[in-house]
């Protein structure tokens, strides 16, 4: 069974069962030519809003296996609530699977379980590929002031 290739499956049947709450596009490719998706969740998919938006990331480190398994979970209940949840006052934004090369590889045997980075090899012999998180903007991923509001919940 792919494991990875099943969380897709379940993103791509909420986008057609919800078409105008849920659209899932393709983000950015992989060293390995895998997909990174996007799925923006809302009231209605077409209309602009000024709505804030919540951003979440799961999968970044290839061996939390729960946190893809989160993602759909919330998918689920913003769909279920509707406009009683958070998509009244929010636009939700989440990366399911933010390092499918990595997570893929966690499944492959026994011995990469614990596998925590993406697949890119490094440049430096020191080490044999990257943290995720070194590809967003600013440093250890933070968003160097880009963001100007945060809303906690």
């Amino acid at each position: 069974m792919d494991n990875l290739k099943t969380l897709r499956i379940s993103f791509f049947k909420f986008g057609a069962a919800f078409p105008d709450q849920v659209d899932v596009t393709n983000l950015q490719s992989t060293y390995e030519g895998r997909q990174i998706k996007l799925v923006h969740v809302s009231l209605d998919i077409t209309q602009k809003t000024n709505r804030p938006a919540i951003f979440i990331d799961c999968g970044i480190h290839a061996r939390e296996w729960v946190s893809p398994a989160f993602c759909i979970y919330s998918l689920d209940r913003l769909i279920d609530q509707g406009s009683s949840g958070l998509l009244r006052h929010f636009d939700i934004y989440m990366i399911p699977v933010a390092n499918p090369d990595g997570y893929k590889h966690t499944w492959s045997s026994g011995r990469t379980r614990m596998w925590r980075k993406n697949r890119r090899p490094a440049s430096r012999l020191l080490f044999k590929s990257l943290q995720t998180y070194q590809f967003w903007p600013g440093q250890q991923g933070g968003l160097s002031g880009k963001v100007k509001h945060f809303h906690k919940i």
